[in-house]
């Protein structure tokens, strides 16, 4: 993570937020699978179901 980046997408919030970074899109594989659909589903459900809601 690069920790000189703004994080400002959770300030000033008033109900609960995460950021979540799941990938790099500029690395050889982690590209490939944002590029996809399937791995995008996946990394969607896992996401929903680890926060707690599964829909």
């Amino acid at each position: 993570m690069n920790r000189g980046r703004s994080r400002s997408v959770r300030r000033g919030r008033r109900v609960p937020a995460a950021l979540m970074e799941v990938g790099d899109a500029t690395h050889p594989v982690d590209g490939l699978n944002l590029r996809e659909s399937n791995p995008l589903d996946r990394l969607a459900l896992g996401l929903a179901w680890g926060s707690g809601s599964p829909s």
